[in-house]
């Protein structure tokens, strides 16, 4: 649930039960330093080590190639419920961007993924019914479509209900992007086994290029780009575009795997005071105030800095502890295995 409650409040909250200087309109500048302090609470609150369960983001699932390591990530996905799940080029991929219109026929390329972009055994055929979603211009999501045409074995049309659309290939990620990778798990799509063989996959800072072809598999966000506003295309809406690129160890042309990965987004941001503290809910505001009212003393050089401060992280510990109350899953049990096959 989005937050209710804006910056500008916060900083009057601190400034007037605290009895602190004014925050806003120091030095005739106008949000400053407030707007500051806020953005330095946010970069605090979202620093590592702290795993806060309501930042956790997914992109969405994408598919290995074999020998391939970089997978460039657009996070634009066509669904054909109990079928597959295909991961569309980035806009500005090599082999071609993912959606392309022609009056409003639009044509989706998946050449950077495979088994052909699948997630299953058998590939997309005319009259598949499948949403598409994750497009940067809304013209091209559609939450009910057909195939109309399968142009080769990594691309299909489909009807848009609109024309004139320009090349795209999903909004990357939302922006500000990767804090750090949280967890990789792997699943093998071309196992014929009624459970299809999954594991975790180690996450990494960084990787070079390898000729390794073996377990354990890694993952690393490599590079992550952030292209500004029509910089891609014209079509492009948002102030940011971040687009990663994945770097995996090459895997065997004997398995394809389908990657689920899961993230923790940076701190947004904030360019006003009448925005909201959005990504943090509401319901944690004790923290906001206390962590607010320590940078504030902190910016101000007031003696009292150092003790807010240590109260401040008192309080995120709290905020972890009322989040994160279930037990960790890292168990061993007598029927399973410390080597799981597969």
């Amino acid at each position: 649930m989005p937050s209710t409650i804006s910056l500008q409040t916060t900083l009057s909250i601190v400034q007037t039960a605290k009895g602190m200087k004014p925050l806003v309109g120091v030095g005739g500048v106008a949000n400053q330093p407030g707007l500051e302090i806020c953005n330095n609470t946010l970069q605090r609150l979202f620093t590592a080590p702290y795993d806060w369960k309501f930042n956790r983001r997914a992109i969405l699932p994408f598919t290995t190639v074999a020998y391939q390591q970089d997978y460039i990530i657009s996070n634009c996905n066509v669904f054909c419920k109990g079928r597959y799940a295909i991961h569309l080029n980035a806009v500005n991929s090599p082999s071609g961007a993912g959606l392309t219109e022609s009056g409003t026929t639009v044509t989706a390329n998946y050449s950077d993924f495979a088994p052909n972009g699948l997630a299953s055994g058998g590939g997309p055929s005319v009259g598949d019914t499948i949403a598409v979603n994750g497009a940067n211009q809304a013209g091209y999501n559609i939450s009910t479509g057909t195939i109309t045409a399968v142009l080769s074995p990594t691309s299909f049309q489909y009807i848009a209900a609109v024309s004139g659309l320009v090349a795209d290939g999903g909004q990357g990620l939302t922006n500000p992007g990767i804090n750090w990778i949280a967890h990789v798990s792997l699943v093998d799509f071309q196992s014929s086994s009624p459970v299809q063989p999954t594991h975790d996959a180690e996450v990494a800072s960084g990787l070079y290029m390898e000729s390794i072809i073996q377990p354990p598999f890694k993952f690393a966000n490599q590079i992550e780009t952030i292209y500004s506003g029509g910089s891609i295309t014209a079509g492009q809406s948002s102030a940011n575009i971040v687009v990663p690129t994945m770097r995996a160890w090459p895997v065997p042309s004997s398995q394809v795997w389908g990657v689920y990965l899961f993230y923790q987004g940076k701190a947004p941001l904030k360019t006003n005071l009448a925005q909201f503290w959005d990504p943090w809910p509401d319901d944690l505001s004790f923290v906001l105030t206390s962590n607010v009212k320590a940078v504030a003393l902190d910016w101000l050089e007031d003696p009292r800095a150092v003790n807010s401060l240590l109260l401040a992280d008192r309080d995120i510990l709290k905020a972890l502890g009322s989040k994160d109350q279930e037990p960790r899953h890292e168990s061993m049990y007598p029927d399973l295995p410390i080597l799981r096959g597969g």
